[in-house]
């Protein structure tokens, strides 16, 4: 069967896909993406997704008129055309041909939404636990361009590249203050003395769906949790440690750097918002719980 994708309001194979040479995302890396990931053919969190792209979008005067009806729409097209109802799907924006600041006319922009398969050890690692590397190159906390999902993403691939040659599943960031930051791929939080900690958005840190989602289970339940600077230190202290995206939810950490997180993997507080996450997604998505 040929794999299809959406590029530009038409339903092509993939492998002919194909956008010109002179298009900005190509040459500068101008432009955004999602990722989400859907189950039994539906999305979580859809309308957070499109939003942040488009909020992304209007930072860098970025034209983005894609909505989410739309993109449902799409959704269920190549669903239905690669028969894949779990998958991850891809969404990315550039401005299209022509460049912006050289006067030229502004065109159209490129818009194409990808899909691949999921991976499929998640459910395996979501009971294990995963290890972590520390990064060595330090990020500037400084940057606004870190709380958008850009094309401009070497730093985040190196990264994550060297996390899998050391046999881990992601790197974390730090900055010159050695303040944990986030993972290459993911939202990091901790637990210290049951209280469920995650860095603030003001260290220009990307403000993750799954992220946000965890935060508001945590007030439904009335656990005390916060968004407060984390050390290193801490990190390695923590009693839990967890990740977070769309993509694999909420994914336990045995160990960060050299340390092994003490007490049992998942620990209580990582496992309880992982069941209610879990109950919200078929709440929301209208399945049953064994199907997410």
């Amino acid at each position: 069967m040929k794999k299809h994708v959406y590029l530009n309001g038409q339903y092509v194979n993939a492998a002919a896909a194909a956008v010109s040479v002179f298009d900005s995302g190509f040459l500068y890396g101008e432009g955004l993406f999602e990722t989400f990931r859907s189950y039994n053919g539906r999305v979580f969190g859809l309308r957070e997704h499109i939003d942040r792209m488009r909020r992304s979008a209007a930072f860098f005067n970025m034209p983005f008129s894609l909505s989410e009806t739309k993109l449902a729409e799409i959704i269920r097209r190549l669903s239905e055309m690669n028969s894949e109802y779990n998958c991850v799907f891809r969404i990315v924006l550039t401005r299209g041909r022509g460049i912006m600041w050289k006067g030229q006319k502004q065109m159209p922009p490129t818009i194409t939404v990808l899909t691949r398969e999921l991976h499929t050890d998640m459910d395996y690692l979501r009971q294990t636990g995963v290890k972590l590397i520390i990064s060595n190159t330090p990020r500037d906390s400084s940057n606004p361009l870190f709380r958008h999902k850009t094309l401009s993403y070497m730093q985040n691939v190196i990264a994550r590249s060297t996390a899998l040659k050391e046999k881990a599943f992601d790197a974390v960031f730090l900055d010159n203050r050695k303040r944990v930051l986030e993972g290459a791929i993911s939202n990091l939080f901790i637990v210290k003395n049951s209280c469920i900690l995650t860095p603030p958005l003001s260290l220009n840190i990307l403000p993750g769906i799954t992220r946000n989602s965890v935060l508001q289970i945590a007030k439904m339940l009335k656990l005390d949790a916060a968004e407060k600077e984390i050390t290193l230190n801490d990190l390695l202290g923590a009693d839990e440690a967890f990740l977070t995206n769309s993509v694999v939810g909420i994914m336990p950490v045995k160990q960060a750097g050299n340390k092994k997180i003490r007490g049992k993997v998942p620990g209580k507080l990582t496992y309880l918002l992982s069941e209610v996450y879990t109950i919200e997604l078929a709440r929301k998505l209208r399945l049953n719980n064994g199907t997410v």
